[in-house]
């Protein structure tokens, strides 16, 4: 996301937002495969079903479907009754981290 410096009157900063930039830009390992049993209509769709991290699946999209997207809907992270693969309390600089993550690979 290319902000012009020089114009900016006000920010929004907070510890960890410059790290947060920076896994935006590097390249993911991570593959799409496909799930059928969760998909509807898979094989005529022009739907896609991706569960992941949001980091992930977006840095996938914006490799693969740029200009080729028209809606995003992002669940954000929650934890199940049994499984806590995220923390539960989140201060502010952690969650401002994970959602600018998100809305950096989600613009463009």
């Amino acid at each position: 996301m290319a902000v012009k410096k020089k114009t900016e009157k006000y920010g929004f900063n907070w510890i960890g937002k410059e790290e947060a930039c920076k896994e935006t830009k590097e390249a993911s390992n991570k593959v799409f495969v496909q799930n059928n049993k969760k998909s509807i209509n898979p094989k005529t769709s022009q739907n896609i079903y991706i569960e992941g991290d949001n980091t992930d699946a977006l840095k996938l999209l914006k490799k693969n479907y740029t200009n080729k997207i028209r809606a995003i809907y992002i669940d954000p992270p929650y934890n199940t009754k049994k499984d806590f693969i995220y923390k539960d309390r989140y201060n502010r600089s952690s969650w401002c981290s994970m959602i600018y993550k998100s809305l950096l690979l989600s613009c463009d």
